[in-house]
């Protein structure tokens, strides 16, 4: 029996769209993969905090009023251990 040259034409489009597709969700799945570290690593968020205390800042939170509701006790200072 003799081959027809469709069908070889035939099963070469299957097989390279076959590895195309495949390419393509291979491609798509490894972008959703990547993508997260991506957004993490571009976050303003996660930028180091200066552990330097800044005295001006400490005085203000130092000096702010605070409201108490009565039924609450604040203690300004804790008596010094002697």
């Amino acid at each position: 029996m003799k081959k027809s040259k469709l069908s070889s034409y035939l099963i070469t489009f299957s097989v390279i769209t076959f590895l195309t597709i495949f390419f393509l969700i291979a491609e798509n799945s490894y972008s959703k993969m990547v993508g997260p570290i991506k957004i993490a690593q571009a976050n303003n968020l996660m930028t180091p905090v200066d552990p330097n205390l800044d005295s001006d800042v400490v005085l203000q939170i130092e000096n702010r009023d605070e409201f108490v509701s009565d039924d609450q006790v604040v203690i300004s200072s804790l008596p010094a251990n002697d």
